[in-house]
């Protein structure tokens, strides 16, 4: 089985769903379909780079994320 690749943007958009939003990484995880630990690693990750720049409002726009993706996180994890 080939390895599955993320880009920046999903990447960041599950970083958002753990961190700010609140869910668990099982459940991310889950629904999302990719391995906890990988959901870990790329916590830690943005964890480290924002502790590397000065606080912004919304880090998370450094990556080209707007507000309305996050909806679309919402309805990933919503669906049965």
């Amino acid at each position: 089985m080939p390895r599955r690749s993320f880009d920046k943007a999903f990447k960041i958009g599950v970083v958002k769903l753990v961190t700010e939003e609140k869910f668990s990484v099982k459940k991310v995880s889950l629904q999302l379909e990719v391995h906890a630990n990988s959901l870990y690693r790329w916590v830690q990750e943005v964890e480290k780079y924002r502790a590397k720049k000065p606080k912004r409002k919304n880090s998370f726009r450094l990556f080209g994320l707007h507000r309305n993706t996050n909806t679309i996180w919402h309805c990933c994890l919503n669906k049965n």
